[in-house]
């Protein structure tokens, strides 16, 4: 048993993390901070019912804890795989990246065993330059949510020639979202709330 000063300076050595869980117990919320909203979900089963049939797969930037990559597999039906893309580098519960990849496979296990998920542990810019399949079917970019870097995974899934792009976060509050989306794409974006999609068919928006 430690006494009471060791625990102490414990307390204060993880004074952020312990903030965050205080933060946690008050504000149960924080479990969905990253994750899209029943509109958005909408938009992007959309785009994954329009892209069926198509060989290559559906590629995801920004895993976080899958919550949306076991909706993406779920919702699959003609056997296209599911990458998601992550370094683990960050999530709202101040997880290690060693806990948060661990935390998040739990949540994939079922997909990760049936070979419907594969977890690409990286950053985007390192996927991309070693990405040697087919053109993917759908490139969802939820991960950096800066200006440089949400430009360069746009044009990286233009050049591998996904068939449809898209994202989240398009909001006035993350202006370099805003940029990059319509630098690439002015005014020919389909989007609900802050998700956007470019690609899609005529009529696709609800």
């Amino acid at each position: 048993m430690i006494s009471r000063w060791e625990a102490l300076k414990l307390a204060l050595r993880h004074r952020p993390l312990l903030s965050q869980l205080v933060e946690f117990r008050h504000n149960p919320g924080l479990a969905w901070k990253g994750s899209l909203n029943e509109s958005e979900l909408e938009l992007l089963k959309r785009a994954v019912d329009q892209t069926a049939g198509l060989p290559g797969p559906i590629i995801e930037i920004g895993t976080l804890f899958g919550f949306t990559t076991a909706l993406l597999a779920s919702w699959v039906a003609d056997g296209r795989k599911v990458i998601t893309v992550d370094n683990f580098s960050w999530n709202p519960w101040g997880l290690v990246p060693e806990a948060h990849q661990a935390l998040t496979r739990r949540v994939l296990a079922p997909f990760l065993r049936s070979g419907r998920v594969e977890i690409a542990a990286q950053g985007s810019a390192e996927f991309f330059a070693a990405y040697a399949g087919p053109p993917p079917s759908l490139v969802f970019i939820d991960g950096d949510h800066s200006y440089a870097a949400v430009h360069r995974d746009i044009a990286a899934a233009k050049q591998v020639g996904a068939a449809v792009i898209g994202g989240h976060d398009y909001a006035p509050t993350i202006p370099g979202v805003v940029r990059a989306v319509e630098e690439h794409f002015p005014n020919a974006t389909v989007r609900r709330d802050t998700a956007w999609m470019w690609g899609l068919a005529e009529g696709a928006a609800v």
